[in-house]
Order: structure tokens, then sequence, then C-alpha cells
């Protein structure tokens, strides 16, 4: 399926980099949350080894402190 631009070579260099600097942002601070909350990521998943399933209310009293 190939499409034509209507921008330069440039311009979609451009946006690649735009694209990879928002994913790369994204993903660093994704990276720092998860391990600010290791121990209620562990919390979840314990929870979620003995029960399969959590309802709404048990997942925020486990992440009731999470800032994001």
């Amino acid at each position: 399926m190939a499409e034509q631009r209507d921008y330069s070579e440039e311009v979609a260099e451009e946006i690649d980099n735009e694209v990879r600097t928002i994913v790369m942002r994204a993903y660093a601070r994704v990276r720092t949350m998860l391990s600010e909350n290791i121990d209620k990521l562990h919390t979840v998943a314990r929870a979620l080894l003995d029960n399969e399933t959590l309802n709404l209310e048990e997942f925020e009293d486990i992440f009731v402190h999470v800032i994001v």
C-alpha cells in the first residue's frame, strides 16, 4: 500500500525526529513511574496471583498515592 507524500524528505525527517522525541520522553516518564512504584506493582502482581482479578476499589487501594 503505497501513498504519495505531499511534503519533502526534509519535512518527513523532521516529523520522524519529533515523533521519536515524543516516544522517548513518554518512555522515560513511564520507566520513572514504574521504578518509583515498583512496590505497588509487586503488590498488584501478588494480588492478581492470589485472586486472578482486582476490582477498581482494590486496585485504587494499592495505587492511591500514585501521581500520573
